[in-house]
């Protein structure tokens, strides 16, 4: 199997650029006629030297790829001529590529989920279910409307969450280069004043002088401790079993960052599980898909107890409410969905639900953060201070 990247012409005079897979250069012919296109340009590629270099497509490109794939479903354009006419108008080259892929797959027979099912790296198992479910319900065009809105809201809240870990990140590198600075090109000179004074040196002023000395002699080590740290890591969930749900749980245990983390998490998960289940996939089906997404082992355990509680005959609302993940706010929500048959508007307030305290620990966590971050650097300046001039105070005491 090799890779043709071409240049070609459509049937409008457009110049198109993209890539098929074939056997040889006569299968690549009558595929590239079957898409209307006449060659300018080819190059042959073998598809393992490539598979490397193979360009992604970004949140906004595939949010782009529902809302003009929507449109076109909703226009009554046939499926094929849609997905032409979005390749021909999409300027991402990988988008591009891959769409040109689905219209191989959709012309051979197969639906659109399964020939998107063949690309996980570009359209993942949400994604697949939900067009699937679309075409077996006839919304497909409801379904592509709810995925872009899904993916620009999975973005915004990807905005948040960097948005309150990158402040105190940013903010204690330059704290510990700030510190470094003074432990390495300030203090030394200076405690070698007091010692040079002679007598007795109070507890801070030794203890500032022996982390001068470590910080000047290990300053490599203390550089490349972060890294090593997080390769231990990874080896230990690697080797151990068991690890790994330690770690998840610590993530959502963390005091500030980890209420962030945790209702950032539920919140993801209420949006996929109700777009899913609203959308015609079963309750089980949903629940699987869901649990993929949630990115925290200790989380989606939770789920999968969900799962299987369910598969054992418990009601929806029961087996949630068992799980001990979710406050009683929510689970009310969920009985009263489930007693008037609106599990997926349940769900979907549920989403706003976690959406604002999301948003409201956000703006708590910031808030915390900056005075803690002061207190470390003043505490820091303190020790510092009196380190140095405590000493001096005495001595100059003691002269007069």
């Amino acid at each position: 199997m090799s890779v043709y990247k071409y240049v070609a012409i459509n049937q409008s005079g457009q110049t198109i650029k993209g890539q098929l897979d074939a056997i040889d250069r006569k299968e690549f012919d009558l595929k590239l006629a079957k898409l209307g296109l006449e060659p300018i340009q080819v190059r042959q590629q073998r598809l393992g030297a490539i598979a490397l270099f193979q360009p992604g497509i970004g949140k906004e490109e595939l949010s782009q790829f529902c809302f003009y794939l929507e449109q076109l479903v909703k226009s009554g354009v046939p499926l094929i001529e849609g997905l032409t006419d979005l390749r021909d108008s999409v300027e991402n080259k990988g988008l591009r590529n891959v769409t040109s892929l689905v219209i191989q797959e959709v012309e051979s027979g197969t639906t659109l989920s399964n020939a998107l099912k063949k690309y996980p790296r570009y359209f993942d198992d949400v994604f697949v279910a939900l067009i699937s479910a679309g075409e077996q319900s006839g919304e497909l065009a409801r379904v592509l409307n709810s995925l872009g809105e899904t993916i620009r809201w999975g973005e915004e809240m990807a905005k948040r969450t960097r948005k309150v870990f990158m402040y105190p990140i940013f903010a204690l590198v330059v704290i510990c280069a700030a510190g470094g600075f003074l432990m390495v090109e300030v203090v030394p000179p200076m405690t070698e004043v007091i010692t040079g004074l002679g007598g007795e040196l109070p507890p801070a002023t030794i203890a500032l002088i022996a982390t001068s000395e470590f910080i000047q002699a290990y300053w490599t080590l203390i550089l490349a401790f972060p890294f090593i740290a997080y390769v231990a890591i990874k080896l230990l969930v690697l080797s151990l079993p068991g690890i790994d749900m330690v770690v998840d749980r610590l993530k959502i245990r963390t005091p500030i960052f980890g209420v962030v983390t945790e209702k950032i998490i539920l919140s993801r998960f209420a949006n996929t599980f109700g777009m899913l289940y609203s959308s015609g996939v079963s309750v089980v089906e949903a629940l699987k898909i869901a649990e993929d997404t949630l990115g925290n082992r200790f989380m989606q355990r939770s789920v999968s107890n969900i799962t299987q509680e369910i598969v054992n005959g418990k009601a929806l609302s029961t087996s949630f409410a068992e799980s001990g993940i979710f406050p009683p706010l929510v689970m009310r929500m969920m009985k009263l969905g489930e007693t008037t048959g609106g599990v997926d508007n349940a769900m979907l307030q549920i989403k706003y639900y976690y959406d604002k305290d999301a948003a409201e620990a956000i703006g708590k966590a910031q808030a915390a953060i900056g005075p803690l971050l002061m207190l470390v650097l003043a505490s820091l300046l303190i020790w510092i201070i009196l380190a140095i001039y405590g000493p001096l105070y005495d001595l100059f005491s003691q002269i007069n």
